[in-house]
């Protein structure tokens, strides 16, 4: 299936890339390609890349007070390792790891047809030098803009971060912050400020700087990159900022202002690019965003944790349509596969483009990519903000987590692309892994494919915000609604909090007709779980009595005998008739 789906997308890309001639451009409520046929963006993000975050680098796991902001990162590792060569070679090795051309021909051929880049202002004007521009930043840009091109992947330029800071939160890496002490965990807590709207005396005193300043230095930052960028026909666009997000007391005409400034700028300059708007309060309103002041400009939104239905986009897409304007969701994620799935088809049901957040991450499920621990890089996150902290190790751990990030080192979760990307997903699970019997299959490596189409669970996303509950109660293995939890048992991985009415389903490949025995594993300190085998939808066990073990780590086997299985690929399926219990594997043996 995955196999069939790729093949048809590379023919795709390497005969439907139009860079050479025109631009991408806005004509009514639709976005054209340079050809001039509709073009519905399929966006990944390079999340994380040039703009990292504390938390995809589990460097907030233990330490979760600081605000964990890209540049609060880089100091505190340059004071651990003491010097800046071997600050350098982890930040070096890391950007060489995180992001290579491979990893953008398999966005193009999974079936991406656009790479947003967000990077921090600082990359290209350093904080302390404004007016002066970063050649090494902008070759680095240079370089990722190519080997989208050499990839047939549209590019959208994104100021994740702008002087000042756009917002408090961590991903706008405000220039100052401050700590307060915080009721609810009874600690002290980093707090930003955003400094592109407010002014702070304490960081006037300090840079100088005002939000005038910062407003300037971001227009100017604009019209550099657009003369650079003017005639570059793979870029679809600039996202101009990303999530901002207003203080009490700052309007939104402040808002509608800036963005009109950083437009005349770059028309100045450029006439050719689409300008994505995003409005207040990390990009959840379109309220100062329209009537609309440039004829090629496109409403953006971002949506985390929200119900799949269309009370969730009702409100964009028909303020959108009020101006006849196209809308594209620029930022999501963090959430189940199979919520992936609901979304995406409630966006491209109304002809909403999108692009995805946190494909790659250190140690966590919600990527397609997962970067694995080390030792070393264990004591880093646990002493991340200790001092005094041994240099020596730290480096080494350090090191690790930049070569960890190489794709081929990841964990590869394929159920992240295909909710997004196959069509077929959602009515047709495939095998994760092969599954042959006789032999052992280990209960965690059910199909890929959507909640009742691979597995059923009883919750299986999230969308009650941010606070909102787990999809996976152990957040370990994988990206579903299956609660998965470690373990000392077969792989080191069972499926875990089973409830009564789940189910879970393997493509199988039974090589020989015949008898078999089944030796089922299971845990758990209670007597009322039940459990049911199924082939093809048919019963091949009665209801099956879990033992008590006396703890969920304590197994034991359930061994069924003398089980009629025919040769043929079939689908096996394990019901919970009683939750209760914890399962970890189905060994069939050939009499």
């Amino acid at each position: 299936m995955r196999v069939v789906r790729i093949a048809v997308v590379l023919f795709l890309v390497l005969t439907a890339v139009v860079h050479a001639d025109g631009f991408f451009r806005r004509s009514g409520a639709q976005i054209l390609a340079p050809d001039g046929s509709p073009f519905l963006m399929r966006g990944n993000a390079l999340s994380h890349w040039l703009t990292p975050e504390a938390y995809a680098l589990r460097l907030s796991a233990v330490h979760d007070r600081h605000i964990g902001s890209y540049s609060s990162i880089r100091t505190r590792i340059r004071e651990i390792l003491g010097n800046d060569a071997d600050a350098d070679a982890f930040w070096t090795a890391f950007r060489s790891n995180f992001v290579t051309q491979s990893d953008l021909d398999i966005m193009a051929l999974e079936g991406f047809n656009t790479i947003r880049i967000p990077f921090n202002y600082r990359m290209l004007s350093p904080e302390a030098t404004p007016g002066v521009y970063s050649e090494a930043g902008f070759q680095l840009l240079d370089q990722a803009i190519q080997m989208c091109k050499n990839s047939g992947l549209a590019v959208i330029l994104d100021m994740h971060a702008c002087p000042g800071g756009q917002s408090h939160d961590a991903p706008a890496d405000p220039e100052h912050t401050y700590w307060t002490w915080d009721d609810s965990v009874q600690n002290w807590i980093e707090v930003g400020v955003a400094c592109l709207w407010q002014f702070d005396q304490d960081y006037f005193d300090r840079t100088g700087r005002t939000p005038a300043f910062n407003k300037q230095r971001t227009v100017d930052l604009w019209a550099e990159i657009a003369a650079r960028y003017a005639d570059e026909p793979a870029i679809i666009g600039y996202e101009l900022i990303n999530e901002p997000v207003l203080p009490y007391g700052i309007h939104y005409p402040e808002l509608r202002d800036l963005l009109m400034q950083i437009t005349a700028a770059i028309r100045a300059v450029d006439t050719n690019h689409i300008l994505f708007v995003e409005g207040n309060y990390f990009a959840g309103t379109f309220e100062g965003l329209v009537p609309p002041w440039d004829e090629n400009l496109v409403l953006c939104f971002h949506r985390y944790w929200e119900p799949t239905t269309y009370a969730s986009i009702q409100y964009f897409v028909e303020t959108a349509a009020l101006h006849n304007l196209p809308v594209c969701m620029t930022e999501s994620g963090e959430n189940s596969n199979p919520w992936f799935h609901e979304f995406v088809g409630l966006l491209e049901a109304n002809n909403i483009g999108w692009c995805w957040w946190g494909y790659k991450k250190v140690d966590l499920i919600s990527s397609a990519f997962s970067a694995s621990i080390t030792p070393d890089y264990q004591y880093v996150i646990d002493n991340f903000r200790d001092s005094p902290i041994d240099a020596a190790r730290a480096k080494k751990g350090l090191m690790e987590c930049a070569a960890k990030l190489a794709t081929a080192q990841c964990a590869f979760d394929p159920g992240w692309f295909d909710s997004l990307l196959s069509p077929v997903y959602g009515s047709a699970g495939c095998a994760f892994m092969d599954h042959a019997i006789p032999g052992k299959i280990y209960c965690v490596n059910y199909d890929v494919g959507h909640q009742g189409v691979a597995f059923a669970d009883v919750r299986y996303k999230n969308e009650d915000g941010f606070y909102g509950g787990p999809w996976n109660e152990g957040y370990k293995y994988r990206n579903d609604g299956v609660d998965i939890a470690a373990t000392g048992e077969g792989i080191g991985y069972k499926v875990a909090w089973a409830e009564n009415g789940e189910w879970l389903r393997y493509t199988v490949n039974i090589t020989q007709t015949g008898r078999y025995d089944i030796q089922i594993r299971t845990a758990s300190p209670y007597s009322t779980g039940k459990l049911r085998l199924y082939m093809n939808g048919s019963p091949i066990t009665s209801e099956l009595a879990v033992p008590k073990s006396n703890g969920w780590e304590t197994w034991k086997t359930i061994t069924v005998r003398g089980v009629n299985l025919t040769a043929g690929t079939r689908v096996l399926e394990l019901r919970i008739v009683t939750g209760g219990f914890d399962v970890a594997s189905l060994q069939f043996v050939k009499k």
